[in-house]
């Protein structure tokens, strides 16, 4: 009977001997040849006994793979993976603790996100580390449920390597919370911050705020109506590395505080976003217009006082570098054309351009000059029973260009209200531009270019009450 050595699995070490070695030692003696051995299966159950081993240093090949698998992994299945050795721990951990997900199907966010403070007063130190990102838009207090006046002390005591931060509609940020933040305590790495819609925020969190973050690129500062001019001018003199600036729906800035963001933020403000200050006129567009030329991203919509003059001023000065411009609801605006001629022929860069239907009723032939690689084209607020022959002409003028979507916003029209009732819709007698037209329109055509109508409730994400 032969031994048990004589049929096992020899390592991957092992030499081989060639065919005839191999029939000729069968002749010699009367032991059965060695099975078939499969050494894929063998080799991975090696690899993967490696894997467990905590003290087995991997190969260099073997953490740029996982380095590239696991960021598509799930996190039941990331947590397996942090219990197979430390250099597997470490790149689970950080993808699992870069932006913490306070969504849970059993518990509310605002539970998770108290969880989450308690968890980070008993990490160990290595862990908060890897916090990059924290999102509190889901985060919402009630009755039973609160957030601890010492949330943002807690985050920023632990979590130095915060990058991002987005507190949109936090009524639990205010300045008793700023109050009980270190007075030395700081985030350098924080470059981006998102405060829309905080009713209690003030002047006063927000200079301490800018002391806290002194290297932001990205500030969000729509619908607060605490941001005065000296909160804004403080915050654009200590945070001198800002990039990205939107202070819309801003009710009591004025010109005042253009002149600082023009003074501070001379050569790196890329995007500014004006739109809806009731306050704000051509001067200031114009101290914006003179410094501030490196805009790429420029929002003027519905802004009651600035004129042709401003706008045209801001649109030249910015023409090398503007990619994004959104245009329409002024009221001093009153020689659309001429603006129109004026992007067309300077705006040389520009890809996206969303402008009223006011502007370009009397001339669609205007875009037949234009020199930018369009890529998006909105026009806002096109009246009822407007001819499909519109969009015909813009898809013709476009032909062999760049342009790859052409987007028209609609009110509520009065045929709205009207199917389903006893009254009857009167009929133009030609082809308009709804719904059914236009997406008959993209299944027949030859272009490249489609058209989409949407209305424009569908597209505002303000919270007043008329948008519920």
């Amino acid at each position: 009977m032969a031994s048990s050595s004589q049929f096992a699995m020899p390592s991957l070490t092992t030499p081989y001997t060639s065919s005839s070695e191999q029939a000729g030692a069968s002749t010699s003696s009367d032991v059965e040849p060695l099975p078939l051995i499969d050494l894929e299966v063998q080799y991975t159950l090696e690899h993967i006994n490696a894997l467990r081993n905590p003290f087995m240093k991997m190969s260099a090949m073997t953490v740029a793979t996982l380095i590239l698998v696991m960021p598509n992994l799930r996190n039941r299945e990331l947590y397996k993976c942090a219990l197979l050795n430390r250099e597997i721990s470490s790149l689970a951990n950080a993808i699992l603790w870069k932006k913490p997900d306070f969504d849970s199907q059993s518990h509310s966010p605002l539970h998770c996100f108290n969880k989450f403070l308690n968890c980070l007063l008993i990490l160990r130190p290595s862990m908060p580390k890897y916090i990059h990102e924290i999102d509190l838009a889901l985060i919402e207090e009630t009755l039973y449920e609160y957030v601890s006046e010492d949330w943002f002390d807690t985050i920023v005591r632990h979590c130095s390597e915060l990058q991002v931060l987005r507190v949109p509609k936090a009524r639990f940020l205010s300045a008793a919370t700023i109050r009980k933040i270190h007075p030395y305590a700081t985030l350098p790495k924080l470059h981006t911050l998102d405060l829309s819609h905080c009713d209690h925020v003030n002047e006063k969190v927000l200079k301490r705020l800018a002391d806290l973050a002194l290297n932001l690129r990205s500030l969000k500062l729509t619908h607060i109506s605490g941001l005065s001019d000296a909160a804004l001018s403080e915050l654009v003199y200590t945070c001198h590395n800002l990039s990205s600036m939107d202070i819309s729906y801003a009710k009591s800035l004025t010109n005042a505080s253009l002149y600082s963001v023009a003074k501070f933020c001379t050569i790196r403000l890329r995007e500014l976003d004006l739109s809806h200050n009731e306050r704000i006129s051509d001067d200031g567009l114009k101290i914006v217009a003179k410094y501030n030329i490196h805009l790429t991203y420029l929002n003027l919509c519905h802004i009651s006082k600035i004129t042709d003059v401003g706008i045209n001023m801001i649109i030249k000065n910015t023409s090398r570098n503007l990619k994004l411009l959104h245009l329409y609801g002024c009221k001093g605006h009153k020689d659309p054309m001429t603006t129109m001629k004026l992007i067309a022929s300077e705006c040389q860069a520009l890809q996206s351009l969303t402008i009223s239907w006011q502007m370009v009723k009397d001339n669609i032939g205007v875009f037949k000059d234009f020199k930018a690689p369009l890529v998006h084209l909105t026009i806002n607020k096109i009246p009822e029973h407007t001819p499909m022959k519109v969009l015909e002409q813009l898809v013709d003028l476009f032909r062999g260009t760049r342009l790859r979507v052409i987007t028209f916003t609609r009110d509520w029209y009065s045929s709205d209200f009207v199917w389903g009732t006893y009254a009857t819709v009167k009929s133009s007698g030609y082809s308009e531009i709804n719904s059914a037209n236009v997406n008959e329109f993209n299944l027949n055509t030859d272009s490249h270019i489609i058209a989409l109508l949407v209305n424009e409730r569908d597209q505002s994400v303000g919270y007043e009450m008329h948008n519920w």
